[in-house]
């Protein structure tokens, strides 16, 4: 029962009802070619993965499932660990240290602090009450680690906690449905994308970290379904799961410029690089873009619907799916320029 649940409430939230933009959309290249085969791998998983995240190392990924998350080593392509973490852990973040990792779970409702030192869950902090989330909830930590941001789409607050003792330090509503949200690297504002209503639009709102207290509002053609911020903290990159879009906010004029992806694209990361790395449920890929061309750069096929992804230092992509598996990708061997 909770795992068809978990299922039903998934596929809805990575759906996101939207209507079609009326932006101009960069056109999808003609002459784009897929990196070698040869550089996927895959690692068996006990159940399908939703939300990923890496430890600063690189040498573990946490992916949250059904009634845990599973600890990964990544070089030896095996799962090392299961921390119980939730019913239905969804998403997660690492402290950029490494030592403690936050769980925000879709069922419970709860949000997880785990130990990476011991792989063990440590404290809980309820995120909201019984009714069921309109987007799935997410969750963030600042850049010196010390706060971690929550977001509940059933309760629509931004939850600010205290990482070291895990007290509660604001609890904004935030009048939208939210469904992402990211951290400045100076602490200064917190991101959260979410959308009103039905979620036929959505908003982008930058929040004072320290007050908690929302300074702007971006207006965003559809409704997200993922949000990340460029390294230098300049732009936002939010997809669009009923579009095969993913707008690119200027979070100095807040104009918006518009990239062309694959069918239902589920989430989106950053590489150190600067590109963008967008994985599509509908077409079982992982999309590749420029964003300062607005170009694609790669397009590499998956074998089963995509959820979540996380990009390392190395050059390595990681993808979650509606699948017990994990992809690796080498994105060192897997670039290719479109004509």
């Amino acid at each position: 029962m909770a795992v068809g649940r978990v299922v039903i409430l998934l596929a809805l939230a990575a759906t996101a009802c939207g209507r079609p933009s009326a932006r101009a959309i960069v056109p999808a290249p003609t002459g784009e070619t897929s990196g070698p085969s040869a550089a996927v791998t895959s690692v068996d998983l006990p159940a399908q993965g939703t939300g990923i995240a890496l430890t600063p190392d690189g040498r573990r990924a946490l992916v949250a499932t059904v009634g845990g998350v599973l600890v990964v080593d990544v070089d030896a392509g095996r799962v090392a660990e299961k921390i119980d973490a939730g019913d239905a852990p969804c998403a997660i973040a690492v402290a950029p240290d490494g030592r403690h990792a936050w769980v925000a779970d879709l069922l419970s409702r709860n949000l997880t602090e785990l130990d990476l030192r011991t792989d063990a869950a440590t404290a809980r902090i309820s995120l909201g009450g019984p009714r069921r989330p309109v987007l799935t909830p997410s969750v963030a930590v600042s850049g010196d680690g010390a706060r971690v941001y929550a977001i509940d789409g059933a309760k629509e607050n931004l939850l600010v906690v205290d990482a070291a003792d895990q007290r509660v330090l604001h609890d904004q509503f935030l009048d939208i449905h939210p469904g992402g949200v990211a951290a400045s690297r100076d602490g200064r504002l917190v991101y959260v994308a979410g959308c009103r209503l039905s979620c036929v639009d959505g908003e982008v709102l930058i929040v004072e970290a320290a007050s908690a207290a929302v300074t702007k509002r971006v207006r965003l053609p559809s409704a997200p379904s993922g949000l990340a911020l460029s390294r230098d903290g300049r732009y936002a990159y939010v997809p669009h799961g009923r579009e095969a879009t993913v707008s690119v906010i200027d979070l100095a004029g807040s104009s918006i410029a518009t990239l062309a992806v694959d069918p239902h694209p589920v989430d989106v990361a950053v590489g150190r690089d600067g590109l963008l790395y967008v994985p599509s449920f509908a077409s079982a890929s992982l999309v590749v873009v420029d964003p300062a061309t607005r170009q694609r750069v790669a397009r590499v096929a998956l074998r089963n619907p995509a959820h979540g992804v996380a990009v390392s230092d190395d050059g390595r992509v990681y993808v979650t799916h509606a699948a017990k598996t994990l992809s690796i990708i080498d994105m060192r061997h897997t670039h290719k320029e479109v004509s």
